[in-house]
Parts: structure tokens; C-alpha cells; sequence
């Protein structure tokens, strides 16, 4: 902002700029908070791509799985009907569990038993 100042017995004109040195700057306690904001956030995020790689995960395991039910012609009625079970238990999971980031456990839980039914089925094919 410019002011122009005038003495009105000399008639001497002065002008003077005032300049807002806070314009865009931050104090240091809202730097710190902003800080302390983003390693709290930071941290949320970490935790929430553990979350999502692990759903990720359970969720392409589960698909392979079903993409193999074609292929169980060669095994008998009750592995056939075990390994289907509990892929489709799982997808039930997923599905209930679609709208929620499940915590990492319960995602891993559910792979666990998964791969635990189904690897062994898949191993009498070879």
C-alpha cells in the first residue's frame, strides 16, 4: 500500500510504501502443526496401503483359485467340494468386507486358511 503524505506548511510531498511481510508466510507454531499433521497422516497411510496390499493380495489368490475350479475334473467329490467351500466362503468375505479396509490380520487370516485347503487339493493334480 502507498501513502502519500503532505506537510502543509512546506508543501513537501513524501510517499511511503507499507508492505504485509506476513503475505503467504507461516508462523513457526502453524509450521508445526502442519508438521505434526503430516507425520500423523503419514503414518495412517502406511497403515492403510499394509491394509490394502493385503486385501489386494487375498483378493487375486482368491481369483486364481477360482479360475482352477475347472480344472479339479481330475480329483474326487470331496476334495472338489472342500476346495469350493472355502473359495467361495472367501469371496463371501470379500464381499461382506468390500466397503471396509479389514485390518491386515483378518486379511491374512482368511488367505491362511485358503491357501491352507487349497494348496494341498491343487497338490494331488501334479
Amino acid at each position: 500500500m502507498v501513502i502519500t503524505a503532505e506537510d502543509k506548511a512546506t508543501k513537501k510531498k513524501s510517499k511511503i510504501t507499507i508492505v504485509n511481510n506476513n503475505k503467504g508466510t507461516l508462523s513457526k507454531v502453524e509450521i508445526a502443526r502442519m508438521i505434526k499433521e503430516a507425520e500423523k497422516n503419514r503414518f495412517e497411510d502406511e497403515e492403510n496401503k499394509k491394509k490394502l496390499e493385503a486385501k489386494a493380495a487375498l483378493m487375486d489368490y482368491t481369483q486364481d483359485m477360482k479360475e482352477k475350479v475347472p480344472s479339479l475334473s481330475k480329483l474326487d467329490r470331496k476334495d472338489k467340494k472342500k476346495f469350493k467351500a472355502e473359495v467361495a466362503k472367501t469371496c463371501m468375505w470379500l464381499d461382506e468386507n468390500k466397503n471396509r479396509l479389514a485390518e491386515c490380520e483378518e486379511n491374512e487370516n482368511m488367505m491362511r486358511k485358503l491357501v491352507n485347503v487349497c494348496g494341498p487339493i491343487l497338490g494331488k493334480m501334479d
